[in-house]
């Protein structure tokens, strides 16, 4: 069951997601910012940084990915979804998303297919990680979750006289 959340667990989940985009943005300007200087407005100041109006386009991204998590995966909006659904619906609505922002804000130039397969790629990267670590804090979860079970189905068999 999720808890309630409040205004401000978003704005965190935002600021998030934007904090670790920034992280990877950082590396690509230094690791090819300087080669991809005259491709990208993305990395128009070249292994300097990352321009203010980039980071501003990936806030509002940022953004926008929190809101379609919420519609996607929780049951406010969406209540008979199953869960493998709502994960593809929600991947696939970010992956269109990130792409129509690459074409509106001109992050690289839409007709240069290595760019693209980069991204993709990235993007591939960039998921498998994120999948490897939910996945990896849910296990966890669950370990606690059964111990913390295992342990009030003790003492519920010590109060009652009898052990299991």
């Amino acid at each position: 069951m999720e808890d309630r959340k409040t205004i401000f667990d978003y704005i965190a989940q935002v600021f998030c997601i934007f904090g670790i985009s920034m992280i990877i943005m950082m590396c690509f300007s230094v690791i090819v910012g300087d080669a991809a200087k005259g491709y990208s407005v993305m990395f128009a100041t070249g292994g300097a940084g990352v321009p203010v109006p980039i980071m501003a386009q990936f806030l509002l991204l940022s953004a926008i990915n929190v809101a379609l998590r919420y519609v996607f995966l929780t049951d406010k909006l969406i209540k008979h979804m199953s869960a493998v659904k709502r994960i593809l619906c929600t991947v696939l609505s970010v992956l269109l998303t990130v792409i129509a922002c690459i074409i509106l804000f001109g992050w690289f130039p839409v007709n240069l297919w290595q760019a693209w397969l980069l991204f993709l790629g990235s993007f591939a990267v960039c998921f498998s990680i994120g999948t490897f670590i939910t996945t990896v804090k849910n296990n966890m979860e669950n370990k606690m979750l059964a111990e913390g079970l295992a342990k009030m189905k003790e003492q519920w068999g010590e109060e009652n006289g009898t052990e299991e």
